[in-house]
């Protein structure tokens, strides 16, 4: 029973080595190539807030607000108007002129709401600029989530250009087919930056995150060798045990016995005496052979502990 709970013991610590190397291993890789993770070092989130208009009456029956939009690596600044979306054969805003219907009088700020895809994004811009849009929102056409826009040096100034996602953007469709008139107004959220990872040296990172796999490996070598050698020390003890007892039994077996009965009573005194000498030397041997035996046996046990 106590070689089995060591055992146990002894395979829960093992178990309990290999999660934590398996947990370094991780935290080094996330160390070394987190900064990898992210697209851009930096991006800037876009405060949209949405106003829902009825057409007929003008009201505002339903606003929401939120930073759900990123700005590109352009202009960051405010921008508002009616938001409105080119007919089905310009929906990417690739062409020039954009079919719009009920397209504003100058005077009037609007917002160009045209989808990714059919070109890049620096035609959508230069299309939206010659059309007098105070600014633009491209939406996705896939379901990958938010994106930073890359936009040419030379369109960099303008005008405020963001990004949202399909989901966003389908609420809008659904609202603008419909009918009803969109006010958007855009203004600056939330700043994220992770320029910082790219200060620290990875060099440096991946020569300690190396270093500590390795010694972890060594340490977890060093502890199977000790286990399995604490292991077979265990069973060569109690296999020694086990002859040492075995031979004294053979010992004490081996030893012949006489049975002295009435008639032996009127042997010689000498031949009486020479048999009981006899006896209490085997006596003597047998005790001999059992002090030795427990004296060994008590000598492994004190040196295993």
């Amino acid at each position: 029973m106590m070689i089995i709970n060591k055992v146990n013991v002894n395979a829960m610590t093992l178990r309990l080595v290999f999660v934590f190397f398996v947990g370094c291993l991780e935290m080094c890789s996330s160390l070394t190539w987190g900064a990898d993770l992210h697209g851009s070092d930096e991006f800037t989130q876009a405060a949209v807030n949405v106003s829902y208009i009825d057409s007929w009456t003008g009201e505002v029956f339903r606003s929401e607000f939120g930073e759900i939009a990123r700005y590109g690596n352009g202009k960051i600044g405010e921008a508002g108007g009616y938001l409105l979306v080119p007919n089905r054969t310009h929906l990417h805003g690739c062409d020039f002129p954009w079919g719009i219907p009920h397209l504003p009088q100058p005077d009037t700020t609007w917002i160009a709401f045209v989808q990714r895809g059919g070109c890049n994004f620096d035609e959508k811009i230069a299309n939206a600029a010659r059309m007098n849009a105070s600014g633009i929102i491209v939406y996705n056409n896939r379901d990958d989530g938010l994106q930073k826009m890359h936009i040419s040096t030379n369109l960099k100034e303008k005008l405020v250009a963001v990004f949202v996602t399909r989901e966003k953007a389908r609420d809008w469709v659904v609202a603008l087919e419909n009918g009803t008139n969109l006010w958007v107004h855009i203004s600056v959220g939330t700043h994220f930056s992770y320029r910082e990872f790219r200060n620290i040296n990875r060099t440096s990172i991946l020569f300690v995150s190396i270093s500590f796999i390795v010694l972890m490996v060594i340490s977890l070598a060093w502890l199977v060798f000790y286990y399995v050698q604490r292991f077979r020390y265990i069973h060569a003890k109690d296999a020694l045990a086990r002859r040492l007892y075995g031979a004294a039994k053979k010992a004490l077996a081996s030893i012949p016995l006489r049975h002295l009965k009435a008639a032996d009573k009127v042997a010689a005194p000498f031949q009486v005496l020479s048999t009981l000498q006899k006896s209490k030397e085997r006596e003597n041997a047998v005790q001999s052979a059992l002090s030795l035996t427990k004296s060994m046996i008590l000598f492994v046990f004190s040196h295993a502990s």
